[in-house]
């Protein structure tokens, strides 16, 4: 049988891969298992909506993008709330996707939903413009 700890919240002893892997405890494992920190994530999310969708956008463009909430509504306002491509407004940031370099993970602007879409099946410029070309023999 395989290391075990006893939960903080519950007080279960249970196998070490039943609970998070976290760099602050000496044996690499949270002190809550992972049955209780979903329940305690589930009960403060359903207590507090608003904003605990707010967090994990915020933490969402921070990890994905190495951005800064506060630097990507800055990119919103330049934008003046519109995507970037065909300049359709959002009706709120939510609704804006983050386009990026998938190379490089550098931020290129912030797009609606349509044209991200057409940016993923066309990240090669040669492609894209060739498709441009087609579209315009064939009108």
């Amino acid at each position: 049988m395989g290391k075990t700890k006893e939960c903080t919240n519950c007080h279960q002893v249970k196998l070490l891969f039943e609970f998070y892997p976290s760099k602050t405890y000496k044996d690499g494992r949270q002190s809550i298992c992972k049955a209780c920190s979903t329940q305690k994530v589930a009960t403060y999310n359903k207590n507090h909506p608003d904003k605990s969708k707010f967090s994990a956008r915020k933490a969402q463009i921070k990890q994905s993008y190495g951005l800064l909430y506060e630097d990507w509504l800055k990119l919103w306002e330049t934008q003046d709330g519109k995507c970037a491509i065909c300049g359709e407004s959002f009706d709120r940031p939510g609704a804006a996707n983050t386009d990026h370099n998938h190379k490089t993970n550098k931020v290129r602007g912030l797009v609606c939903r349509r044209c991200n879409i057409g940016l993923g099946y066309y990240e090669n410029t040669k492609r894209m413009i060739e498709s441009i070309n087609y579209l315009r023999r064939t009108e």
